[in-house]
């Protein structure tokens, strides 16, 4: 199949299209942060994280504060409200023993006159009273605010004074109190500094920790005012006193943890158990947390950038988390609030909308490559896996998944088709590193191949064989065809190659043979033909003498045992020999019978021997006499006359059980074979001696042969005193013959 570059250079997106959606993306986050930082959807919802939070990190309450509560019960048992002041004049010797005390009622209206007087001197003897204020804006005459305090003698009889405003949230609830508001301090701040010189800062917001309503000690002011309150819980107390009956109109809205009403004199006293316990939370505000939101966006899509899309999801996941823990940490510990309602907004839109991109993006692609490599399939390819899916994606992951799969299918078939090659085949790259190799190029050179420099595997090759071929010798006696091509594709003339290695030692081998018979046929099989022919044409001149027959026959006789001999090993190459489970000493017994003859006329006696049970042998029959023919033939030719050859069969017992290589000993009592002769001994065409009769050297090298190919072994031991040849079969595995 013709490759298409086309193929290789598309891409999802383009380096400036991926930054130009990251840029879309970002900005679309950012812009909800903002949003959801100062729309009023925002606040609120950063509200309810935070009076959740604040609940939570509210201080522990402070025993040195009481209540004194002006309730329904006192109500009932004092008269209905307004009391008159002397009923506050007695209130306040009452608390005499009391450290401070607020008293938050406004007295900002005359009396009679006896009445603010009686008032006036029992705030001069406790000197220990705090009095409200309140602050009224806009003022009048185009003045910001107007003061509306107690009256002039009261508050001049006073220990300090404080306002009592609050500050009521888009959503109607009370989160907060100013310290410092008209030049005035705050109710509680000024009534803490009667006892401490060196009170809190006045200055900014104070969020107020609610601790839940209820949870401040109170004491009913009838109680207080009938002596039934102890002076003993009163000393050194912080006492506020304020309104708590319904209907007095002093209860504001705060947030649902602490209850959805509460007093104000209660109101005030969480926010003195603050100033008491030194709590002060900074609200950081939602520009900071617009700007903190706008950053980690950022941050984000630099992942984005780089992660995976499941990295990605809990990298945004794990973010979220952090901020939200973060912020309820910084709460807790430092007081800080830093709302995490903007940065969670950004999240929301950012991930889904970056996966949205990327999925669109990989949907096309995958479409548009999938198309291309069906259309660039090969002529007459059919697809052979179905498509399924829900929707788009799942269609278009579909058909990714068939051609992964029909690519698969080629390439595994390329492969069996390399690996199942009878040649060895391997790709070397530029470099001259063996890069790939099939099972016959492994089992060639090594397991080992791939990864390793051709020049050290084929040291000394010549360079025409880069284009061209040449016989290469890897040792062993294999010799192979190397041939090299550049592979294509490669780029250029130094580039990439691909090299076969060609078995072609049978070729050689086979060339030799014939070259060898060439030499044979005009060699040794010529000459007893030329001595018979030059002895028939004497014949014609001279009578036929009983020598001049003996001749003739002697060399008629040599061309026939040489043409025997060659037809027999010619025979062996060309066959497969069929193994069976042979009696060893039957055959031993036939081979010299067959040999009796050619013993008798050399006056040489033949004897077999097999003293024991010997199991059967796995060969087959006829090599086996034909071998035995052979070296009993050898063995009588070269024994003296009255001599004896000896054919002995036994078996091995160094090893111990059934299956022991079983040997057959020809011996002979010749005088051995000459040293030069030993070295070329199983050799075709080898110097024979023809002083004991006619040969061509090609019994011994059948020998070898049948004997290798029946998987047995030969060797071969001589001397001045005779010459044995060991024959050793691998036994039959059953019982031996009885």
């Amino acid at each position: 199949m013709k490759a298409s570059a086309s193929i290789s250079d598309r891409g999802v997106l383009s380096r400036w299209q991926l930054v130009g959606e990251l840029c879309a993306v970002f900005l679309i986050a950012a812009s909800l942060a903002l949003g959801s930082a100062f729309s009023s959807g925002g606040q609120q919802a950063s509200n309810l994280l935070f009076d959740q939070q604040a609940a939570w990190s509210a201080p522990a309450i402070d025993d040195r504060i009481l209540l004194v509560t002006i309730d329904e019960r006192s109500l009932e048992r004092v008269g209905n409200w307004p009391w008159p002041r002397p009923v506050h004049a007695a209130l306040i010797d009452r608390l005499s023993p009391a450290r401070a005390i607020g008293y938050d009622v406004l007295f900002n209206e005359p009396t009679t006159l006896a009445d603010d007087t009686a008032l006036a001197g029992a705030i001069a003897r406790s000197r220990r009273v705090t009095l409200p204020l309140y602050l009224l804006a806009p003022g009048a005459n185009g003045r910001a605010y107007d003061l509306e305090g107690p009256l002039r003698a009261l508050a001049q009889a006073a220990r300090a004074v404080g306002h009592v405003n609050i500050e009521v949230d888009d959503d109607g609830l009370v989160r907060r109190v100013a310290l410092m508001a008209g030049g005035q301090a705050h109710f509680t701040a000024a009534l803490l500094r009667t006892i401490k010189a060196d009170g809190p800062a006045s200055r900014g917001d104070l969020a107020i920790p609610y601790n839940p309503a209820g949870a401040f000690p109170a004491v009913p002011a009838a109680s207080v005012l009938a002596g039934e309150v102890p002076g003993a819980l009163l000393e050194g107390r912080i006492v506020l006193v304020g309104a708590t009956a319904a209907g007095l109109g002093d209860s504001q809205a705060v947030p649902g943890p602490a209850g959805s009403i509460m007093p104000g004199v209660e109101i005030q006293a969480n926010v003195l158990n603050a100033l008491l316990s030194g709590y002060r939370l900074r609200d950081l505000g939602p520009g900071t947390a617009a700007l903190v939101a706008v950053a980690v966006l950022l941050a984000l899509m630099l992942v984005f950038w780089q992660a995976s899309p499941s990295a990605a999801f809990w990298v945004t996941i794990g973010t979220g988390v952090a901020v939200a823990v973060l912020s309820a940490l910084s709460l807790a510990v430092w007081h800080v609030w830093l709302s995490p309602v903007p940065l969670a907004a950004g999240l929301v839109a950012a991930y889904p909308l970056w996966s949205w991109r990327r999925l669109s993006a990989l949907n096309r692609y995958i479409t548009r490559e999938t198309r291309a490599l069906a259309a660039e399939a090969e002529p007459g390819y059919t697809h052979t896996r179905s498509l399924a899916g829900f929707d788009a994606i799942a269609l278009a992951a579909s058909r990714l998944h068939s051609v992964i799969g029909e690519l698969q299918d080629r390439r595994r078939f390329l492969s069996d088709v390399i690996e199942s090659s009878p040649d060895a085949l391997a790709v070397v790259d530029q470099g001259g590193i063996v890069r790939m190799a099939n099972r016959t190029a492994k089992e060639i050179l090594g397991e080992d191949v791939v990864g390793t420099a051709s020049a050290e595997l084929f040291m000394g090759l010549s360079p025409e064989a880069s284009t061209g071929a040449e016989e290469f010798n890897l040792g062993e006696g294999k010799t192979y065809l190397l041939k090299a091509a550049p592979l294509a594709g490669a780029g250029d003339e130094h580039g990439a190659r691909i090299i076969r290695l060609a078995d072609i030692t049978a070729r050689r081998t086979a060339e030799r043979d014939r070259e060898e018979m060439l030499e044979f046929l005009s060699h040794d099989m010529r000459a007893p033909q030329a001595a018979i022919v030059n002895l028939a044409e004497g014949a014609r001149e001279e009578p036929v003498s009983a020598s001049l027959l003996r001749q003739i026959s002697d060399n008629a006789r040599f061309s026939l045992k040489l043409a025997d001999d060659f037809v027999q090993l010619a025979r062996l190459s060309a066959a497969t020999p069929d193994l069976e489970a042979v009696d060893l000493a039957a055959l031993a017994e036939e081979a010299a019978d067959r040999a009796y003859a050619a013993a008798k006329a050399q006056s040489v006696s033949i004897e077999v021997m097999c003293p024991e049970a010997i199991p059967l042998v796995m060969a087959d029959p006829w090599l086996v006499i034909r071998v035995l023919g052979n070296l009993l033939d050898n063995a009588v030719k070269f024994s003296p006359p009255g001599g004896t050859v000896t054919c002995m069969i036994s078996q091995q017992v160094d090893t111990g059980a059934c299956g022991h290589p079983i040997t057959c000993s020809i011996v002979d009592q010749g005088p051995g074979i000459p040293a030069e002769r030993q070295q070329s001994l199983f050799e075709r065409f080898a110097p024979v001696d023809r002083t004991r009769g006619p040969s061509a050297g090609l019994g011994l090298v059948f020998v070898r042969k049948a004997i290798d190919a029946m998987g047995a072994a030969i060797e071969c031991r001589t001397g001045p005193d005779g010459t044995t040849f060991e024959l050793r079969f691998p036994a039959e595995v059953q019982p031996p013959l009885s």
